[in-house]
């Protein structure tokens, strides 16, 4: 996956993986991709081997070397790719929160964009912290769900990469992350809950 910034046009960021979708490395061309020279981080930016399924990198559009990676988390660089710190962690709500499974990061104007599976989130002091664009949007997918027998207004459902939700008192809760795959609301107990992820 490859960057441009306009900060210097004549600049490109790649980030590379290995045959077996682990991380390879950050690498930088100085004359628009004719040539380019890995830089010399080694931190296993990727946290894992399913960089075929997500992975995405952008640059700051008025620091040229300022990087943002991700994968599951959002990783930046300060220093044109030879270290990375890392921003959040994928499954702890902080201000820094980001959904992993991460696709799509872009700088524009004063923000850093970054689309994943959890929906959109921007960022306008440089990564410290995030906010969450996606409320009211109704792009989640059920795998499965299942109602109460004895309330149908008590329903329990599995979301493709976004964990469990219950349905109770016409809200929607989330209890937990990750593919919510299968669900039941106990058949005797409507307020018992069951789900199993992926």
């Amino acid at each position: 996956f490859i960057d441009i910034t306009p900060a210097n046009n004549n600049l490109v960021y790649m980030v590379a993986s290995n045959p077996n979708d682990t991380y390879q490395g950050i690498y930088k061309s100085l004359d628009s991709g004719t040539t380019f020279t890995q830089m010399e981080n080694t931190t296993d930016i990727f946290e894992g081997d399913q960089s075929w399924y997500d992975l995405a990198i952008g640059v700051s559009n008025t620091n040229e070397n300022e990087i943002y990676v991700g994968c599951l988390n959002v990783w930046k660089s300060s220093d044109g790719g030879d270290s990375f710190s890392q921003l959040n962690q994928w499954y702890s709500r902080t201000d820094s929160y980001t959904h992993a499974d991460i696709h799509f990061i872009r700088a524009f104007n004063n923000g850093i964009f970054v689309g994943s599976d959890g929906g959109i989130f921007e960022s306008i002091d440089a990564g410290n912290t995030f906010t969450d664009l996606s409320p009211g949007l109704g792009i989640s997918q059920f795998y499965r769900i299942s109602v109460s027998k004895q309330d149908s207004n008590k329903i329990a459902g599995g979301l493709q990469d976004n964990g469990g939700y219950a349905l109770n008192n016409e809200e929607w809760l989330n209890y937990y992350g990750a593919d919510g795959m299968d669900c039941v609301v106990n058949p005797t107990n409507s307020n018992n809950y069951f789900h199993f992820v992926f």
